[in-house]
Formats: C-alpha cells, sequence, structure tokens
C-alpha cells in the first residue's frame, strides 16, 4: 500500500510552482509531504536563494497521506515529465504514488484508451537550511496589481554584466526604490515604487539593502498570479512571496550582498 495517493485534475498552479522555482537553478527540489499540504524547497548552490512553494490539500482531487514524509526529487526531470504530460492531452489528470519499486515517485496518466507511468528515482532529503532571521518585519509593500511590481523589477535589473541593486524602502514618502548602475556603461537606474491604489504598505522604519541584480531578474518572470508581497526582514533578507491562488503560493528567500 501507498503511503502517498495524490489526484490532480489542474496541473497549472503546480508548473507555475515548478516554473517559478526554476528560477533557483538547483538540481534537486524537496518534497514535505505533510496532512495540510506539499512544501517544496529549492536551494541555490551558493545558498543565496531559497525558494519554498506551498500547495494546499485542498487544492487535489484526492489527498490521502497515511505518514508525513519528505522525499528529494531530480528537478529537472520532475519538470520534463509534467511538462510533457501537460502539452499531451487538455485536461488531462494525474496520480502520483509512493513509494513504488526501489522507492520510486510513479506518476500516473489516463486517458480513454492508454495509461502513462513515470517512475521518478527518490533521493534522501537533504537537510533543511534554516533562515537566520527573527521573523521581524520592518518593510512590507503588497502588490494586488501585480504589473506595477513586476515591471519595477524587469527594469531595474535589466543588466547583461553582473550589478547589484540597491533596495531602499523610505518612510517619508511611503515609496520602495530600485537603484542599479551598469559598470560597464556607468548608466544609473533608478525605479521608484510610490504607495499607490492597489498597493498596501507597511514601513517601520527607513531601510536599505544591495541585492544580486541577476537572482532578481530570474525571479522578475512572476506566474500569472493574485499578489506579490515583498517584505524586508530586520535582519536585511528580502522576502518575496508570490500568492498563486488562493491554496498555492511561492516564497523566496534573499540573502543581502556582503559589503
Amino acid at each position: 500500500m501507498s503511503s502517498i495517493y495524490l489526484k490532480l485534475s489542474k496541473l497549472g498552479d503546480l508548473l507555475n510552482v515548478l516554473n517559478s522555482l526554476k528560477s533557483i537553478q538547483s538540481n534537486k527540489v524537496q518534497l514535505c509531504l505533510k496532512n495540510e499540504g506539499i512544501f517544496l524547497l529549492s536551494y541555490s548552490s551558493s545558498h543565496t536563494i531559497i525558494g519554498e512553494a506551498f500547495i494546499r490539500n485542498l487544492e487535489f482531487d484526492v489527498y490521502q497521506i497515511s505518514k508525513e514524509l519528505e522525499i528529494s526529487l531530480d528537478f529537472p526531470s520532475l519538470r520534463s515529465v509534467l511538462k510533457s504530460i501537460s502539452k499531451s492531452t487538455s485536461g488531462l489528470s494525474i496520480t502520483l504514488e509512493y513509494p513504488c519499486k526501489d522507492n520510486k515517485l510513479l506518476i500516473i496518466t489516463e486517458s480513454e484508451c492508454s495509461i502513462s507511468q513515470y517512475f521518478l528515482i527518490t533521493y534522501d532529503p537533504q537537510p533543511q537550511e534554516n533562515l537566520d532571521i527573527s521573523g521581524s518585519i520592518i518593510a512590507s509593500m503588497k502588490f494586488s496589481d501585480t504589473k506595477i511590481i513586476k515591471q519595477a523589477m524587469e527594469v531595474a535589473c535589466n543588466s547583461k554584466s553582473e550589478s547589484e541593486v540597491f533596495l531602499s524602502f523610505s518612510t517619508r514618502k511611503p515609496m520602495l526604490y530600485f537603484t542599479r548602475e551598469d559598470k560597464i556603461t556607468d548608466i544609473k537606474t533608478k525605479v521608484t515604487v510610490p504607495y499607490i491604489e492597489h498597493v498596501e504598505c507597511q514601513i517601520i522604519r527607513d531601510c536599505k539593502k544591495t541585492y544580486s541584480a541577476k537572482i532578481l531578474k530570474g525571479i522578475s518572470n512572476f506566474p500569472k498570479c493574485k499578489e506579490i508581497e515583498i517584505k524586508m526582514h530586520e535582519e536585511g533578507v528580502l522576502e518575496i512571496e508570490v500568492s498563486i491562488s488562493d491554496n498555492t503560493l511561492v516564497r523566496y528567500f534573499i540573502n543581502p550582498c556582503e559589503n
């Protein structure tokens, strides 16, 4: 009997989650299967950025877990299988079972004329990275009109050279600033995101940190989503939370550049 039996008829949110975590550029993705839903964790090789996603059990047509567990999968293989399934037949549902055949994860698709089975090798879960943060948020901006922050990040982080983005929150006029100076062209780019309609803002005090433009650019191609919230932690860690739907979200935790 399988410890895990899941059935999902809508692949859109799951694919959006995997495409979002792809920007971490990790070869492995860790699945933490819990009673309330699935947590997906991905770490960059430099540990500069951590990606975390959550899919609530309500997103699944069937969600049966006899015990909570963690497994690690080859990320490119998982994405490739699900992408292939999504292209083969529209509206096709998938079933996930674990463990099967030497602790593999089994993905089954079924149509009127055929059944396809994919066996993915699982690995021992890696020790989870403990973020060195207290949970104290000193500034945040939430965007219900996600085009505002998408466009701001795309413009501010659009650089062919390896550069840094200076990010600052201001209390005088509740605003978020992205500033980047191209080391090759000496062109300075400053993008201002004001407190306007469709933006919720809470800034306890002025704060500013520097982050990799390459990393921010990599995650700025957000999937279709309901809200995006940017938070600055007391320790300088930048958290970006993307609410894809009521039951699915992705979080990025980005360490600041060392000065």
